[in-house]
């Protein structure tokens, strides 16, 4: 919260394009949330919880979808760039563009998200969300405490 979500939201506040912004970190959210669903569903051994937590991931990712095909319409449901080869088109103000359909699979990688006013040198800051590491799970045998 403190090293991401915290300056994130200044960066949003202080924008020169704060809806453009606020568009931009729902549909990154939604996306990493698809994204640590599907990571988790890979370690799940139960069945059901595996068919769950990939409904769930399922979810996230239409609610990302719908977000963009809201905000950009038509232009917004497939990324040009759909095999990966460059970087993704700009707008009018050097913000990476997103897409309802970013890539052929659903992308379990980090995040980039770029947001605020620029500074002095015309650079924006740049987020990287990831999906939880492994290490901050919480481990069969451990028993919880709450």
């Amino acid at each position: 919260m403190e090293r991401t979500v915290a300056p994130l939201l200044a960066a949003v506040l202080d924008s020169d394009n704060p809806l453009r912004d606020i568009i931009n970190t729902a549909v990154v959210l939604e996306n990493i949330a698809a994204a640590t669903h599907q990571t988790l569903a890979i370690e799940l051994t139960d069945a059901e919880a595996a068919k769950a937590t990939l409904a769930a991931a399922k979810l996230e990712s239409r609610h990302s979808a719908h977000i963009v095909a809201v905000a950009r319409g038509a232009e917004g449901y497939v990324n040009p760039l759909i095999d990966g080869d460059g970087d993704a088109p700009l707008d009018a103000d050097g913000v990476p563009y997103k897409f309802s359909i970013t890539n052929r699979f659903g992308a379990t990688g980090q995040v980039e998200l770029v947001a605020g006013k620029p500074n002095e040198n015309g650079v924006r800051q740049t987020f990287i969300i990831q999906t939880p590491s492994l290490n901050s799970w919480i481990y069969n045998e451990l028993e919880p405490t709450c």
